[in-house]
């Protein structure tokens, strides 16, 4: 017997609905520039859909397509990993460091 589980919205107020069982968030890939082309070239030569391709090689069908537009942009090497701009790690890191070696910036008792 499947687990019964309320929801909490007003909408299904007393509703019961089976419990997702043994559903996990997946881990994180890393593909290198290989494995990408690789996965290109196969989806190219292949008559599958894009949903079954990358049902069957674990491929998001966003991801498959980001990589085919990188692809046709900018060649290999616009399948490589670029960094977020926007993420720029511990901003505040050098601010820190030049602050704490600022004498009036530590408190004397």
């Amino acid at each position: 017997m499947v687990p019964l589980k309320k929801q909490g919205s007003k909408r299904t107020a007393g509703v019961e609905r089976p419990a997702k069982a043994g559903r996990k968030k997946p881990a994180v890939r890393r593909f290198s520039v290989a494995q990408k082309l690789d996965l290109i070239r196969k989806y190219e030569a292949c008559s599958q859909s894009m949903h079954q391709f990358c049902e069957t090689h674990q491929v998001t069908t966003g991801s498959l397509c980001k990589w085919r537009k990188q692809y046709r942009e900018g060649g290999v090497l616009g399948l490589e990993s670029k960094s977020n701009p926007r993420n720029t790690g511990n901003r505040f890191r050098s601010w820190w460091e030049d602050a704490w070696q600022d004498d009036d910036f530590l408190m004397e008792e």
